[in-house]
């Protein structure tokens, strides 16, 4: 059975460089111009949004052609993909019928595959960057995001996307924090990160376990 991550991966390698490549060949123009801060933050914002858009259209197409070719169909009629849904404040008493915690903040996760009339099935949660050779603060920031709703939502797994950015590089940068991450610790097989770069065309792929463990990626 094909699963939402393999779905994920394959789309990776099938968008155009053209998406992949907003993010990596705009910062050049931003710096040849050298705009401001709250310029390139909304640059940067609206490269990455263009790009999950292309890949959510990859992946719901895989999803769409599972059913018409009738495999797993229950499945995935049962559980839905949804992009840039936001998760508000829930009252007392549904957060208490649902089983479920409330969050720390107003969240609007790049992509989740979930139930969206229950807690039942909360399959996946998953975070995106585009930036090339993205900073600290941003990757704990979206990290953050994922740990709460694993804790407090009940979802299952969480993905983390780093366009532009490889495997090499990020596990650096987070192994040179590792005692900042110690609270996703407990959570380590249930938190992949996928790194891509559009002139490698290659899908890395590491679980957070292996970043406190020492080991690489692949």
């Amino acid at each position: 059975m094909k699963t939402i991550v393999s779905f994920i991966f394959e789309s990776m390698t099938e968008i155009d460089e053209l998406y992949h490549g907003m993010s990596y060949y705009g910062e050049g123009s931003l710096n040849a111009v050298e705009a401001d801060p709250e310029t390139r933050e909304v640059a940067f914002r609206h490269w990455e949004r263009v790009f999950c858009y292309e890949l959510y259209h990859k992946v719901k197409s895989k999803i769409e052609r599972e059913i018409e070719e009738k495999r797993d169909v229950k499945y995935w009629q049962n559980i839905t993909f949804t992009a840039e849904l936001q998760k508000q404040e829930l009252s007392e008493m549904k957060l208490s019928l649902l089983d479920l915690q409330q969050l720390e903040h107003r969240y609007i996760p790049d992509f989740l595959f979930h139930r969206i009339d229950n807690a039942d099935n909360q399959e996946l949660i998953v975070e995106v960057k585009t930036k090339v050779n993205l900073d600290y603060a941003s990757i704990k920031g979206d990290l953050v995001k994922i740990h709460e709703f694993l804790v407090r939502y009940r979802y299952k797994n969480g993905l983390f996307i780093l366009d532009n950015n490889s495997m090499e590089y990020v596990i650096r940068l987070l192994r040179e924090h590792i005692e900042d991450l110690s609270f996703l610790e407990a959570f380590g097989e249930r938190i992949t990160i996928l790194c891509y770069k559009f002139q490698d065309k290659k899908v890395e792929t590491c679980k957070i376990s292996m970043i406190f463990q020492g080991q690489g990626g692949k």
